[in-house]
């Protein structure tokens, strides 16, 4: 009996964390699908946007910046913007990466205090005929 408790206990505090460090990602999304045709026009972009509300409680004296990322085999891209949307350029044929991360700066400082990441989201470049 000793043993049943023991382990439904670490199965609840492991269901517990696992809820818990979810709960503060941010979900994103590709809200132009999971393919783009790649390119260089604004045809060749894909609409990520920010699905969740903030994890945490803005404070007052606080702003919000989102660092977005976008990986490829042909390199890595970043964004600062602040807002939870951003349109991603797809250039190059092949799998990109996405993904976010919030960060709660203070007025007057330049340096978050605290960052949340985002889910991974996977857009396929495609090669299309004209």
């Amino acid at each position: 009996m000793r043993k049943l408790i023991g382990i439904f206990t670490g199965t609840l505090i492991l269901t517990c964390f696992t809820i818990t460090m979810f709960a503060q990602m941010l979900q994103i999304q590709s809200m132009s699908g999971t393919e783009v045709c790649q390119g260089y026009t604004s045809a060749n972009q894909a609409q990520m946007q920010v699905l969740s509300g903030l994890p945490a409680t803005k404070p007052a004296n606080t702003y919000v910046t989102y660092v977005w990322t976008s990986t490829h085999a042909n390199g890595t891209k970043t964004w600062d913007t602040n807002q939870p949307t951003r349109r991603v350029p797809i250039p190059w044929a092949g799998e990109y990466t996405v993904q976010v991360v919030a960060h709660y700066i203070r007025e007057g400082e330049s340096r978050p205090y605290a960052a949340f990441w985002s889910n991974r989201v996977k857009v396929m470049g495609m090669i299309c005929k004209p």
